[in-house]
């Protein structure tokens, strides 16, 4: 599965967390991080899911996130098939946050010109910013103005992550022409924004090494033997967690 599939099976609420997981704690600044990792291509690790029928009290991953907000729990009264995000609950909210929601009342943004090259690999290379759509178009309208005093080296243009990535293929062809007409770019400048976009739609929809999924037992009929119990569950989420903060069980 690549990132857009376990998206879609969150908006859909077929991946739902269970209640024993934590509220979600990412700051911006760790969002905007793991977005420039997935655009270079860098495996951001495995995403462990449960498949279940059991009647287990869940809720779902959050569209708007809000500081204080408490989440709304559900029981699975009809055994309906779900699927329990065990470990990786962090970076599949930060994503969904950052495709399909907005952060304490902002919204994610792409500089779609960064990307150059640079010799030091810890610093961010695609710069990804929170911002109201307000504050993006005020910082878009300053590089137009100063278009006319600088040279466009360096220069800077921001769009939102969730509207690019709805773009169809002519759509973004119309959009890359409009920014290079707007914004006078050079070839350099233009090529780069052209393959930020194709760049984008391909680590988020084709590539399917950079956030993996392993799901316990999937696709098995609902009163196969072979099921893991709540018991093996509840402890194969125990250990994972031990890797970071500590848990007990009763925790």
């Amino acid at each position: 599965m690549n990132i857009v599939t376990l998206l879609n099976q969150i908006e859909s609420g077929d991946i739902v967390l269970p209640a024993i997981q934590r509220d979600f704690v990412w700051s911006e600044d760790k969002i905007e991080k793991l977005m420039d990792s997935i655009m270079r291509g860098y495996p951001v690790g495995i995403v462990l899911v449960w498949e279940t029928y059991k009647d287990i009290q869940y809720r779902h991953f959050e569209r708007i996130y809000l500081n204080g907000t408490r989440p709304a729990f559900i029981d699975n009264s009809s055994n309906k098939k779900l699927k329990l995000v065990l470990d990786g609950q962090q970076r599949l909210q930060a994503l969904y946050l950052a495709l399909y929601g907005s952060y304490k009342g902002k919204y994610l943004y792409f500089d779609i010109l960064s990307g150059r090259q640079s010799d030091d690999f810890e610093e961010e290379k695609y710069y990804f910013y929170f911002a109201t759509p307000e504050v993006a178009d005020k910082w878009n309208e300053e590089t137009k103005a100063n278009l006319s005093e600088e040279e466009n080296d360096g220069i800077e243009y921001f769009a939102k992550v969730s509207d690019l990535f709805k773009m169809d293929v002519s759509t973004k062809q119309k959009y890359r022409k409009q920014i290079t007409k707007t914004l006078s770019l050079m070839e350099e400048d233009e090529l780069r924004l052209e393959t930020n976009l194709a760049k984008l739609d391909e680590v988020l929809t084709k590539e399917q090494n950079i956030l993996k999924a392993s799901i316990i037992d999937e696709n098995k009929p609902s009163d196969s033997q072979s099921r893991q119990t709540e018991s093996d569950v509840l402890e194969i989420f125990v250990r994972i967690n031990r890797q970071g903060t500590p848990l007990s069980r009763s925790d």
